[in-house]
């Protein structure tokens, strides 16, 4: 049974922001309490610490149309999964995805995305995680500039290592098979595994593009789901073997 709670409360301060935002910090009882709500429109979007910095996906996507033509990507693509966006920054050799929110459940943040076979894998490494904690600690849209352009740094390191997973037969390296099918939904693995079994020496070069590019291009699910695929197939396939 599903129960529903309906509460009151008061509002202590109104401030308003851009492209239709405000944030309220409310109170129960007549008290402060420690939250305040994020509204677009007058429509409630959520519920967040008061300590929370809202930053405006239409900010973000303003400031990535800069950050295009001053580091020479070729094409910009939103996904606009309100109250989420994802923005890829592509060019032929490598592009990046600035990732926000304004309910708190999407960090501003840029991942790596890695051209392969038509599609991206998404990479998360720990050198990019330390570079985040030294030299950036939580994104800003000041310094977003400067954190694609280091986050860019990382992408032929990665290239390197996906190119290099061909020297590695799934033969020598069964346990992958299990991971798989472990690991990862069967919609991502049926193809491979089916082609692992008319060529039991396939490389892992071809098997992780393969899954890759069923992760990149799945349908009905939102971007989150598709980071959480991608660590498992990047733990499982190219940072043990490749990225020591």
């Amino acid at each position: 049974m599903n129960e529903t709670i309906v509460v009151e409360f008061g509002v202590e301060k109104n401030v308003k922001r851009d492209y239709g935002y405000e944030e309220k910090c409310l109170t129960f009882r007549g008290e402060p309490t420690p939250y305040k709500a994020i509204l677009k429109n007058g429509q409630l979007v959520a519920i967040v610490s008061r300590r929370y910095k809202l930053i405006e996906n239409e900010r973000v996507i303003e400031v990535c149309k800069k950050i295009k033509d001053q580091l020479g990507f070729d094409d910009m693509r939103v996904v606009d999964n309100f109250p989420r966006v994802h923005i890829h920054l592509i060019r032929d050799d490598s592009s990046v995805i600035v990732h926000n929110s304004v309910d708190g459940s999407f960090a501003l943040r840029v991942d790596l995305a890695v051209p392969i076979s038509g599609s991206y894998a998404i990479v998360r490494t720990d050198e990019i995680r330390e570079m985040y904690r030294k030299h950036i600690g939580d994104v800003t849209l000041e310094t977003l500039p400067k954190i694609v352009s280091k986050v860019l740094e990382f992408s032929e390191h990665i290239k390197l290592a996906i190119n290099d997973l061909q020297s590695f037969s799934i033969s020598e390296n069964k346990d992958i098979i299990d991971g798989l099918k472990e690991l990862l939904p069967k919609k991502y693995t049926q193809t491979v595994l089916w082609a692992i079994k008319s060529r039991p020496d396939m490389n892992l070069k071809e098997i992780y593009e393969i899954v890759a590019s069923k992760i990149w291009n799945a349908k009905g699910i939102d971007m989150r789901r598709k980071i959480r695929l991608f660590e498992r197939l990047n733990k499982l396939i190219l940072l043990p073997i490749v990225l020591r």
